[in-house]
């Protein structure tokens, strides 16, 4: 006897996007869409997430193109739970470089951070891209402000990290790119809060990375 195969019914999430599918407003029918994908974020059956994986992604990357820092955040949660598809990363990427929210910045970064760091193939596409100017001037800028300042912050945990660390990935296709000139730079801004001690490190760290400045000298 032939075996009879239960056809699976829609998901809860695939009902949600023939409600918002429904919507003929674009804007409104995102909003819809990023609302169930939190939703689905929200339960812990994973198995649901993955099941649902592949259209999730691609109706995030469909909600970047209003809403990027929004839809980046949640690609990373998706990314956290069951892992994405490296051209839905590309593209997500690709709306919120060149559409950043200056208020949103620190944490978006964070978020593309993490999936850089799962990725190795999107942190060194989006150090190219910024290489290419393929990115915002308000990218740029944003991402030069934010990252400098996280690391002169935190300086001892980035001092002697990797050049594959996604800050230093995007920090060296901004320029400068060497070690021991971000570090001349880093020591300038520790002079000018008056931190000479600290200055006087990075200034030495600068020399044994082939700098040429010495403290004290502009």
């Amino acid at each position: 006897m032939r075996k009879v195969v239960k056809q699976r019914g829609p998901s809860v999430f695939e009902q949600a996007m023939r409600a918002a599918d429904a919507e003929p407003d674009f804007e409104t029918r995102i909003r819809l869409v990023l609302t169930a994908i939190r939703e689905l974020l929200g339960r812990d059956d994973d198995a649901e997430l993955a099941r649902d994986r592949r259209p999730v992604q691609e109706r995030l990357v469909e909600a970047a193109r209003i809403a990027p820092d929004t839809a980046l955040r949640l690609l990373c949660d998706v990314a956290d739970r069951c892992g994405i598809e490296t051209e839905a990363g590309r593209q997500a990427l690709t709306v919120w470089t060149r559409e950043p929210v200056a208020a949103e910045f620190a944490r978006t970064w964070f978020a593309a951070e993490c999936l850089i760091e799962d990725n190795a193939e999107l942190g060194v596409w989006l150090a190219n891209s910024v290489r290419a100017d393929a990115v915002s001037a308000e990218f740029r800028q944003l991402a030069r402000g934010h990252l400098t300042g996280l690391v002169d912050r935190h300086f001892e945990r980035y001092q002697f990290s990797g050049s594959s660390v996604p800050v230093w990935q995007v920090l060296y296709a901004l320029g400068p790119a060497s070690r021991s000139e971000w570090f001349l730079r880093l020591a300038e801004l520790a002079e000018e809060r008056g931190d000479t001690g600290e200055a006087a490190r990075r200034y030495e760290l600068a020399q044994r990375f082939g700098g040429a400045r010495t403290p004290g000298k502009r």
